[in-house]
């Protein structure tokens, strides 16, 4: 899978977020899939104001410690226009301006497809000389993802 290249201007994101790490997410004591489900469980974008895109959920990683072995802040949630939110239990974070590369999964169930993406984007970033930025990167969830079962996501790595 060769990645497309694009850049992105800055990105306001509003949601719900936890702090885990890549040990944590590969063990049974992972925080990302609790977050989803609690993201549609509570429907967390029917509070979420200012929507810029409201057809779109963004899981974002960010406030990366030390690159991928470190821990991270994982927010799922959607982009805004401004970040004027009324409710506390929302977390606002920005994006930076960044160059990335997108990586586009098979179609397939969610649950499958996206685990798979991420373990091509780790091995190809072994075989490239490309270097991550850890500023900010976030996965896609637009039309093509509505139904779980046969989704398609995008996956922006930023890059330096």
């Amino acid at each position: 899978m060769e990645p497309k290249v694009t850049n992105k201007e800055e990105i306001l994101v509003v949601g719900i977020a936890t702090t885990t790490n890549n040990e944590k997410e590969l063990s049974n004591t992972g925080e990302i899939s609790k977050l989803w489900s609690r993201f549609y469980t509570e429907e967390i974008f029917h509070v979420i104001i200012n929507q810029a895109a409201p057809t779109e959920v963004l899981g974002v990683y960010t406030q990366y410690t030390t690159g991928a072995s470190g821990d991270y802040l994982m927010l799922i949630g959607q982009q805004v226009s401004n970040t004027n939110q009324t409710d506390d239990k929302l977390v606002q974070i920005k994006i930076p301006a960044s160059k990335y590369l997108v990586f586009t999964s098979k179609q397939g169930p969610v649950a499958q497809v996206v685990p798979e993406t991420w373990n091509m984007i780790w091995q190809w970033f072994e075989e490239h000389d490309s270097k991550r930025a850890f500023t900010g990167d976030f996965e896609l969830y637009d039309e093509r993802g509505k139904n779980p079962e046969q989704a398609i996501v995008d996956i922006y790595i930023s890059i330096k």
